[in-house]
């Protein structure tokens, strides 16, 4: 139960840092955003310093961008995990997730080829998943 109550506070945390992260990520790419920099370097008049702030604008969008990525994968990893530790054909702590750009590997062993096959399939079947490298050995 304690585990559970765990998963599911990590699991509104990581929705909570998922949404900031997007939120500031898109609305920057999108010229939306709040201007962090060109309310400060923009006042002095300088062309160079207009241009510099915009180079910098530029860079925490894509950093914004690249931190959305990065939870996106993570929330993949934690929803995959999720599935398999509910599952009651998967044992979930013999088999590791880890995602990258969406394609998710799986490692670690399986009791039988049932049991990997589920795995695979849970994880072929979240959304958000483009593929999945399947390095389960079965003992």
């Amino acid at each position: 139960m304690r585990a559970l109550a765990r998963l599911v506070f990590t699991l509104i945390l990581l929705a909570i840092a998922l949404a900031v992260g997007y939120y500031f990520g898109y609305r920057a790419a999108a010229g939306h955003g709040p201007s962090l920099v060109g309310s400060v370097v923009g006042t002095s008049g300088s062309k160079a310093a207009g241009e510099a702030g915009t180079a910098i604008e530029r860079s925490l969008a894509q950093a914004g961008s690249e931190a959305t990525a990065f939870f996106s994968d993570t929330a993949l990893t934690t929803k995959i995990t999720s599935k398999m530790s509910l599952d009651d054909h998967v044992e979930a702590r013999n088999i590791r997730v880890s995602t990258s750009g969406g394609v998710v590997t799986l490692s670690g062993t399986a009791r039988s080829s049932e049991e990997r096959a589920r795995a695979v399939a849970l994880a072929r079947d979240t959304k958000g998943v483009k593929s999945v490298i399947d390095k389960i050995t079965v003992r």
